[in-house]
C-alpha cells in the first residue's frame, strides 16, 4: 500500500514546532531548487538557480 504525501503531512507537522520554517534544497547538476515552508507546509518562498551545486553557497549569500 502506498502512502501519499498528504497522509504524511500530520506526522511531518508534529516534527516542526509552530512558528518555525523548513528549508528544502534539491541539488542537481546544473539547476538548484530551494523552497521555504512554514510549519503548516505552506510554501513561503521558492528559488531556482541555474548554477552548479558548489556555486550555490556564494549565490545564496548574495541574494
Amino acid at each position: 500500500m502506498t502512502v501519499t504525501a498528504k497522509e504524511h503531512l500530520p506526522g511531518l507537522r508534529a516534527l516542526v514546532p509552530a512558528g518555525n520554517a523548513v528549508v528544502g534544497i534539491d541539488l542537481t547538476d546544473v539547476e538548484q531548487a530551494i523552497v521555504v515552508t512554514d510549519d503548516d507546509a505552506r510554501v513561503l518562498a521558492r528559488l531556482r538557480l541555474l548554477c552548479r551545486a558548489w556555486v550555490l553557497p556564494g549565490k545564496l549569500r548574495s541574494s
